[in-house]
């Protein structure tokens, strides 16, 4: 299984400026994703063009189709203009197991993974805020990932593939943590936030995302209660692109299109909004994965989540904490105050 994580924000690197509605993953073709750094007008264009390749072929096999790819990527007149540079990571199945690619316009240059047939806790994080995040994944997220492995398979008695399966959720409710946590203002000057999301690809098939509520908390700063919810988000994966959820005043309920790879617009017709808002309203309460998360670093000690499951599993209507969430957050504080 490979798994392509990105955030949604599309910064000014320039006035470090942005906002949180960019969406950079998508399927390339049947056997190929993609996530896509750097320059989305270029990136578009190599993407679009390919497409029309890929829709005048419809019936050819992935290991064709895979290799006109790399003609095409190969063959590509990129634009070398300063600051119009993308990189694009890809994940194919042409051989019945999926690999790691990377594309970089810069130079032209497709490369393989070299540790992609491994299977260990591998992230290999890209963009304006890579820097900051490597940090992270090396001091806390890293070590959170391999003990939430040993804690499902020792003591919730999962089986390592169901292990596997919700692994990608947990590991957004850790970047989650960050972009909604104490040092949110940083990471997005850094040019990354918003809600983080994934695509997977799996030998058979490749997909976003089910849909899942991640709800971050802050606690005060006795550790008596809490201060509310820092941040509710959902993501609903739809036809095209995916609908987003957010406490965030600005932007409540938001659609967000896979215009890198579909879309001559920003906007679809009516009659494709309409039904994309349908998608986005069905699937909006009953949901595959519920998680939380914690702003403040000293309570990020436990795996509270839940799946298949509702959105009032963890808010009641009035939108204060579930029995369940409440249950959740006396834990994490007795947790703290246990010495270490």
């Amino acid at each position: 299984m490979n798994c392509i994580i990105s955030d949604a924000r599309s910064s000014d690197i320039g006035t470090n400026t942005g906002r949180n509605t960019a969406l950079k993953t998508g399927i390339l073709f049947p056997g190929c994703i993609y996530g896509i750094v750097g320059d989305a007008d270029s990136a578009r264009s190599f993407i679009r063009g390919f497409k029309e390749v890929a829709r005048a072929n419809p019936n050819i096999e992935i290991k064709s189709m895979w290799s006109s790819f790399i003609s095409y990527s190969e063959s590509y007149s990129y634009d070398r203009e300063a600051g119009r540079e993308f990189v694009l990571i890809l994940s194919e199945r042409s051989d019945g197991t999926p690999k790691l690619f990377m594309l970089r316009s810069e130079h032209g240059e497709l490369s393989q993974n070299p540790y992609s047939e491994e299977m260990k806790f591998l992230t290999l994080p890209f963009g304006s805020g890579a820097d900051l995040i490597k940090t992270e994944l090396k001091n806390r997220i890293g070590p959170k990932i391999e003990a939430f492995v040993r804690f499902a398979v020792e003591e919730l008695g999962q089986t390592p593939e169901a292990t596997i399966r919700i692994l990608p959720y947990i590991f957004c409710i850790f970047l989650n943590e960050l972009t909604l946590g104490e040092n949110r203002v940083a990471y997005e000057r850094a040019g990354v936030g918003g809600v983080f999301h994934f695509m997977i690809q799996t030998y058979n098939g490749e997909a976003r995302q089910k849909s899942a509520w991640y709800a971050i908390t802050r606690f005060d700063e006795h550790g008596n209660g809490t201060d509310g919810l820092v941040g509710l988000n959902g993501i609903v994966p739809l036809s095209a692109g995916i609908g987003v959820i957010t406490t965030e005043p600005s932007a409540r309920r938001m659609i967000l299109l896979d215009g890198h790879a579909d879309y001559e617009w920003i906007e679809p017709s009516q009659e494709h909004a309409d039904k994309l808002q349908a998608e986005f309203s069905a699937a909006d309460e009953q949901v595959y994965f519920c998680g939380i998360g914690f702003a403040q670093a000293d309570y990020k000690n436990s795996f509270p989540f839940i799946v298949e499951c509702s959105k009032s599993d963890i808010l009641n209507d009035d939108g204060s904490p579930s029995g369940w969430l409440e249950q959740r957050l006396r834990y994490a504080i007795q947790l703290k105050r246990i010495p270490k």
